[in-house]
């Protein structure tokens, strides 16, 4: 992973405000909560320009938010920032398959709290599902459309499963 500065991050939110009027800030990163410590202080320079500089700015995060590495206080930091919508990638709603078939491990019971955080902030919650894993029986789909409906999100998102070529899963599909 290669991290830029937070000094680096703003710097270019300025420019791009001041050169091209830019209010609306979308972070491409697969992983942006993975370091609470710098995510919070890239949220935190962020929160400042918006109070000082830009007040309309609006900040999205398409890459989907991870549920492992999300807190209240992040949420909090990037709702302050001008977050409107929360992507969250669940992939599957069943813990086997998050534990024994994609290697995930994401904790599903710490989703329905962080939904209900959001929704009470007015925020539209998104979450985005994968049917169609290897080994994942009907039965083990079924887990995954019955947890999205109990999560009562704004939104949910539900993609195939497919297999990229030099990917384990493509090895796995052949």
């Amino acid at each position: 992973m290669r991290f830029r500065s937070t000094k680096n991050v703003i710097e270019e939110v300025r420019h791009l405000n001041q050169v091209y009027g830019m209010n609306f800030l979308v972070i491409e990163d697969d992983l942006f909560t993975g370091n609470s410590e710098q995510c919070l202080d890239v949220l935190n320079s962020l929160r400042e320009i918006k109070e000082k500089e830009i007040p309309e700015l609006e900040i999205q995060f398409p890459n989907d938010l991870n549920i492992n590495t999300l807190s209240e206080e992040i949420l909090d930091a990037m709702i302050a920032c001008g977050l409107r919508v929360a992507h969250i990638s669940v992939e599957s709603g069943s813990q086997y398959v998050q534990n024994h078939v994609i290697n995930k491990r994401a904790k599903l019971s710490r989703l329905k709290p962080f939904v209900d955080y959001l929704q009470n902030q007015d925020i539209i919650v998104k979450l985005v599902f994968i049917l169609g894993f290897p080994q994942e029986t009907k039965e083990l789909m079924r887990e995954t459309i019955d947890f999205a409906k109990e999560m009562e999100a704004d939104w949910c998102i539900f993609n195939i499963a497919t297999p990229l070529l030099g990917t384990p899963m493509y090895d796995q599909f052949v």
